[in-house]
């Protein structure tokens, strides 16, 4: 009588495991017959995928009876996701919907699943997945097109400062930037040995008609890939022309908050700049200038209001930003931030 009783618990015991495993298993992967009483969903192709936006979506072909009152996708870096995780509402009915996904991380692989709700329950469709680009940027929807990167060279997120460099050169230096280690700078005679258009700048008189830096040369070329460089002036004055700049602050860093018409903005960081200047007993001291304060930003363009051996920058202080090819030049040799930009997808 015992070994019966305790066999039937057992059997019991194996049911209610079962039931339970089957609820989960049915929520997560219920890929849908229209003559089960359930809607049936279909997963699209995640497109338009960026380093923190995807366009996913669906269609409900049919509805078994019930209306369906909730349809959207769900995703997560997890298999299986379902509307416990993160999900977005894309309307209610039959027929093709799409949504957009925001705030996904960079170079990560999301897993995204169609559902619609009715009044039976909820299906899912199949799971897709995706990997997002490993930088991420911002339409601002600007004139040229151009798309801003929400992150500087050597950063991980918007208010990290990132790295430092000089113009046209890219190797970190940490803090030593100065003529005799500005990679296009000769030692012997502590003249330029490239973008250099007046030869009483050039390294025995050396010049080319080099004004805008080519990628070999651009650090977020070098960094990032053939897609992104380094913005030009003129992609500097058209930031400024079409979006509203405020003086801000995020996650506890100064900066700068760009916004544009369409309501997409991009923070840039007070980082300061690391700046070499000529000490006592003609020792270089070079030392990382107004942290939270100010911010220089270069371009890839080449001062030709001055001589060659300046370049075009961006530069904030507290009260307000500087930019244009006539009143913003900085020695090449210095260490400035970077930030990236590409051309429309």
């Amino acid at each position: 009588m015992k070994k019966v009783t305790k066999v039937v618990a057992t059997l019991m015991l194996m049911v209610v495991v079962a039931c339970v495993s089957g609820c989960n298993n049915t929520e997560s992967s219920r890929t849908l017959k229209d003559d089960d009483g359930m809607p049936v969903v279909e997963t699209s192709t995640a497109r338009d995928v960026t380093g923190s936006t995807a366009l996913c979506g669906g269609v409900v072909t049919a509805d078994a009876g019930g209306n369906v009152e909730e349809r959207g996708v769900c995703w997560d870096t997890q298999s299986n996701p379902c509307v416990r995780d993160n999900h977005v509402i894309a309307g209610s009915g039959l027929g093709t919907f799409n949504c957009e996904i925001k705030g996904l991380l960079p170079d990560t692989k999301y897993y995204v699943r169609a559902y619609a709700i009715s009044s039976m329950g909820i299906s899912y469709g199949a799971q897709m997945s995706f990997i997002t680009d490993k930088h991420a940027y911002v339409d601002l929807d600007l004139p040229s097109g151009t798309l801003w990167a929400t992150c500087n060279v050597g950063a991980n997120k918007p208010e990290d400062f990132g790295e430092f460099y000089a113009w046209g050169d890219t190797m970190f230096r940490y803090i030593a930037y100065e003529w005799r280690t500005y990679f296009y700078c000769n030692s012997d005679d502590g003249k330029l040995t490239k973008y250099c258009y007046d030869g009483a700048y050039g390294s025995d008189g050396y010049t080319d008609d080099l004004t805008i830096l080519e990628p070999i040369d651009d650090v977020a070329t070098a960094k990032w890939g053939c897609d992104w460089s380094t913005p030009s002036i003129a992609q500097w004055q058209e930031l400024f022309d079409n979006t509203t700049n405020t003086r801000t602050s995020l996650n506890g860093v100064c900066g700068r908050r760009f916004t544009a018409k369409n309501g997409e903005e991009i923070f840039l960081p007070a980082a300061g700049g690391v700046i070499s200047h000529p000490a006592e007993g003609g020792v270089i001291i070079s030392e990382i200038g107004d942290e939270c304060v100010t911010a220089s930003y270069w371009s890839s363009s080449l001062s030709t209001e001055y001589h060659p051996s300046y370049a075009n920058f961006m530069f904030f202080d507290s009260k307000e930003c500087y930019v244009g090819a006539s009143n913003t030049m900085c020695p090449r040799c210095e260490g400035l931030s970077i930030r990236p930009v590409r051309s429309a997808k």
